[in-house]
């Protein structure tokens, strides 16, 4: 039938088992734990434990669509529009059952999002191009955008006007700083100057230094392959870190090692196609689970050596699968991100655990 049943790296073997509809049912580790997975109908994920401790439970509407999630003492609940768009998403601390009280479609959806037991809550709306226009979120507050009529980001307005943010690009869609001639471009495609950076590349294309002010200063190598293999930070003439990295036959990352003013350390990374399964370090690893058919993580699963009991930490994600939070088996925020327009982390709010996706 052509199913993959078996995946071997350095890192270890990993098992796949299916039911007759060909839905993956149990995937077996390289450290023999078994990842389950639960069905209804012809393959619609109810339920992820891992050797029998329950990760998620889900519940779906008669679209099939996800609208509830256990999350260790949370529940996630999510509401779409007619075209299948997430509109609005909550986590709540009342249990599962309860939960039909309060959506009733006689209510409108802001009464339940905004409820008093909703320790996240976040609303979507989109503009009649289909873009992202308005965000209202408990944590963050209201952010606005506007596009160009080519849907190229123009404007992004926090509730904090002073925060805004606006864009110009080329012809080529390369952004330029906002002081430029409407007349400007970017030779190559390649972004030299930006704010108070500066940006080299080699002959390939392949960014190989990076300037930023007049104190920091990066370098980049690769390899043949046009991977990167070795960096290098400087700080005020001084080296502050170097790290290097390693490779599998389909040019997945499987190593790093780094060294940090004099502190080094390493991480080994296993892959289950192109998502990263499992980051393991001397002593601690994390599994990683995510929604089915998606890149966007749903939960983390830590184990450290002398400790008797793993930890379950939950990812609780934006429209498109960002991770915004994270909260332990308790519903407590854990790690927090507030973010930059193009994705680039702008501050870690709560980063009580490290989070690396």
């Amino acid at each position: 039938m052509g199913r993959l049943t078996q995946e071997s790296s350095p890192q270890g073997a990993l098992t796949y088992d299916y039911d007759p509809l060909s839905n993956l049912t149990t995937l077996t580790l390289p450290t023999g734990q078994h990842l389950n997975h639960l069905y209804y109908g012809s393959g619609h994920l109810h339920q992820l434990n891992l050797d029998g401790q329950l990760i998620s439970d889900m519940e779906r509407d008669d679209l099939h669509r996800e609208i509830y999630r256990t999350q260790g003492k949370l529940t996630s609940c999510f509401g779409y529009d007619a075209l299948g768009r997430k509109t609005w998403q909550y986590a709540t601390t009342l249990p599962a059952e309860k939960l039909s009280q309060i959506q009733n479609p006689l209510i409108k959806p802001e009464r339940y999002v905004e409820h008093a037991y909703n320790p996240l809550h976040r609303r979507y709306e989109y503009d009649p191009a289909g873009e992202l226009s308005r965000t209202l979120d408990k944590l963050r507050g209201e952010v606005t955008y506007e596009y160009e009529a080519n849907g190229r980001l123009l404007e992004h307005n926090p509730e904090k006007r002073f925060d805004g943010e606006e864009f110009r690009y080329d012809a080529a869609g390369n952004r330029l700083n906002f002081n430029t001639s409407c007349f400007d471009r970017v030779k190559d495609n390649r972004l030299k100057k930006w704010s108070n950076h500066e940006y080299k590349y080699d002959a390939w294309g392949n960014l190989v230094e990076k300037i930023v002010g007049i104190v920091r200063w990066q370098t980049f190598t690769y390899d043949c392959e046009n991977r990167l293999v070795k960096t290098e930070t400087m700080a005020n003439s001084q080296v502050e870190s170097t790290s290097s990295y390693q490779y599998d036959s389909l040019g997945r990352r499987v190593g790093k090692q780094w060294d940090i003013k004099g502190q080094t350390d390493q991480k080994r990374f296993l892959w289950q196609g192109l998502r990263m399964l499992r980051e393991e370090s001397p002593g601690q690893s994390s599994l990683y689970l995510y929604e089915p058919g998606s890149y966007a993580p749903l939960a983390r699963v830590d184990e450290k050596e002398g400790e008797v009991e793993n930890k379950v930490y939950y990812f609780h994600t934006d429209q498109i699968g960002t991770p915004l939070e994270m909260t332990d088996a308790e519903g407590q925020i854990v790690w927090q991100a507030k973010y930059r327009p193009w994705g680039a982390i702008e501050k870690l709010v709560v980063n009580e655990v490290e989070q690396n996706l």
